[in-house]
């Protein structure tokens, strides 16, 4: 289960796998992070086409199939 927290360096949020910081994404809005959240516990394909935001996804899954699947929505857009 991914968590949310504030980041104390600026106004970002992260979410972060809490038995392994090393997955982790910076996110400017908490609603967004939220969504990140949701989408990659869910295994839901995300609605967004910004290659960022989908790369976010891909560094918070630890989820294979859930990784190929968006790494193939980013080249689809490339």
């Amino acid at each position: 289960m991914l968590k949310v927290k504030k980041s104390r360096f600026d106004d970002s949020y992260i979410v972060y796998n809490p038995t392994n910081f090393e997955k982790h994404t910076h996110i400017q809005k908490l609603e967004i992070a939220y969504v990140v959240k949701r989408n990659v516990e869910r295994n839901l394909l995300p609605k967004t086409n910004s290659i960022w935001l989908l790369e976010s996804h891909i560094r918070v899954s630890d989820d294979e199939d859930y990784i190929e699947m968006v790494q193939s929505k980013i080249d689809s857009l490339r």
